[in-house]
């Protein structure tokens, strides 16, 4: 795989994201966190700056995979379905070089997702009186490592069934890899084997994304240890890999 070929075809892939309804969604996005904000600062006296972040993390972290599921999909599937994949791999282009530059292209967007949001969260809270920079670049960092995981499967589903059943098993893995580390607890209490056998298949095969959740430590100031960050960032690249090679090898033997 060329590194030179998978940077054009991101940076192609790239240009038409921009050129899709990517800027206007975070115009909008922004927006509405500022609004939503304000309303809140109405409502919650005495806490109006932790209604901001908490809302405002909730905002970063559904966004991003609102630009997953939507724009991911809707890409490799759009190629797929035409005519674009045809041209393109009649030069010489291999299919890893076009799934990984896609992968590249749909991350640069959530990155830019994930910046409009950032930088509209921080200015929000100079105008309520305090600063917040180091808690909002980790709660950054972390949805960006989830976002990679999640990426990585809604690319494989697009390889392996209908862009709209696609969108339904990437939102599947996103619930239940916030809720299995609970299911889990509540299974291994349970006398009903075949439940509990469900729950541990689930989570034996799903991503655990609270390990990328932070967000009440965040708020509150609670230190997190450098050793979580290197964990979790092993963790979010190493599934992310494994995920993306399940994709391409399901690729390699697709019908075009």
């Amino acid at each position: 795989m060329k590194r030179a070929k998978v940077t054009n075809i991101a940076g192609i892939i790239a240009r038409e994201l921009t050129r899709d309804n990517v800027f206007l969604s975070l115009s909008g996005a922004s927006v509405l966190l500022v609004f939503a904000s304000l309303i809140l600062n109405e409502m919650v006296v005495g806490q109006q700056i932790k209604a901001t972040k908490d809302l405002g993390l909730s905002v970063l972290n559904l966004f991003s995979l609102f630009i997953v599921i939507f724009l991911g999909i809707s890409q490799v599937s759009g190629d797929i379905g035409g005519t674009s994949l045809y041209f393109l791999f009649s030069k010489p282009v291999r299919r890893s070089e076009y799934l990984v530059g896609t992968a590249v292209a749909v991350f640069m967007a959530v990155f830019c997702g994930v910046l409009v949001i950032t930088v509209t969260i921080f200015l929000l809270s100079i105008f309520q009186g305090e600063v917040w920079i180091m808690g909002l670049l980790i709660a950054a960092y972390l949805t960006l490592l989830e976002m990679l995981v999640m990426l990585a499967f809604a690319l494989l589903f697009t390889l392996i069934t209908s862009s709209q059943l696609a969108m339904f098993l990437t939102l599947s893995v996103y619930i239940i890899g916030h809720t299995i580390q609970q299911a889990a607890v509540i299974a291994d209490r349970s006398s009903n084997l075949v439940l509990k056998y469900i729950i541990l298949l689930l989570y034996g095969l799903c991503p655990n994304l609270e390990f990328f959740n932070k967000k009440t430590e965040i708020i509150y100031h609670v230190n997190i240890p450098l050793s979580y960050f290197l964990y979790t960032t092993v963790y979010s690249f190493s599934y992310t890999t494994l995920i993306v090679l399940l994709a391409l090898y399901v690729f390699k033997h697709k019908e075009i």
